[in-house]
């Protein structure tokens, strides 16, 4: 099964240079991000204004993703 990296990366090469048709194309990904949302636990949850708490920051399995 392919990484879901690898498909979102496929998808914006399939899009680029296809404007008009991207956000058709783009919306089945954005619902499924944003359900992902959705079913996090609270731990995992912050608002991207206010940025990643501190502590979940400091997590080592975070620590890429924070930088």
């Amino acid at each position: 099964m392919k990484a879901e990296a690898d498909i979102f990366i496929d998808l914006w090469q399939s899009i680029r240079d296809d404007i008009p048709d991207g956000e058709r194309r783009v919306r089945p990904t954005l619902l499924r991000l944003e359900n992902w949302l959705h079913e996090l636990p609270p731990s995992l949850k912050f608002d991207c204004e206010a940025g990643m708490p501190e502590a979940m920051a400091q997590a080592p399995s975070m620590r890429s993703l924070a930088s």
